[in-house]
């Protein structure tokens, strides 16, 4: 910790003298931080250095205060564990994609979820399966771009396989990867099925569609 400060210290020295622009709230808390961590450990170079060459024009009084005030803005954000609040998200809607009437072991059909850009494959496995639903459990779905590069894959005896690269991915164990270059498992969207009509609902995605920082916002 205290080599990681005298770090900081000297990179905020450094700066100042290459007179780069800095935010002066976000500059005057990391002198702040420098200041109580080696007045605390009783090293009074530092501080000396931060007080005198940094910002002699500032006063301990004016220097305190502000410092307070831009640690106040910094966290503002963070909850009770020190940890980021995280913004409000968008949450999956429930789209049919299918009946369980309509459907055939092994004969895939392709759907789109959670939105047009997004291939996604609906199939009757003639096995139990994670994630399954239906009186067998054995009705799934997975995104169909391959989590190497995105290509397009299809689904094959039990299996789903990206015909660029041959990477394969297990339907029945929650889409894992066991062949090829892919080492991501592909995303399994998550079903709901209406007992009364047999209609199945698409209504989440468990893992990472290939391509985006998050599976309701594109790359």
């Amino acid at each position: 910790m205290i080599h990681l400060a005298w770090y900081l210290a000297a990179v905020a020295v450094e700066k100042i003298q290459l007179e780069i622009s800095f935010s002066k709230a976000v500059y005057f808390f990391l002198c702040h931080a420098f200041f109580s961590c080696f007045r605390a450990t009783g090293n009074i170079t530092i501080v000396t250095i931060i007080q005198e060459e940094i910002m002699p024009d500032v006063s301990r009084r004016k220097f305190i205060q502000t410092t307070s005030a831009s640690a106040v803005l910094l966290f503002a954000g963070l909850n009770n564990e020190g940890v980021a609040a995280p913004s409000k998200a968008k949450e999956y809607k429930a789209v049919k994609i299918g009946n369980i009437k309509d459907l055939k072991t092994d004969e895939a059909v392709s759907f789109s979820y959670p939105d047009e850009s997004s291939p996604c494959v609906l199939v009757k496995l003639g096995n139990e399966a994670i994630g399954g639903v239906g009186p067998g459990k054995n009705v799934v779905a997975f995104s169909a771009l391959c989590t190497h590069m995105g290509c397009p894959v299809i689904y094959n005896k039990g299996r789903l396989v990206c015909k660029c690269h041959y990477s394969m991915f297990d339907v029945s164990r929650n889409g894992q990867s066991y062949q090829g270059l892919a080492s991501q498992w592909i995303a399994q969207i998550v079903l709901r099925l209406d007992a009364v009509t047999g209609n199945i609902y698409a209504e989440g995605i468990e893992g990472l569609v290939y391509g985006r920082i998050g599976n309701l916002k594109l790359s």
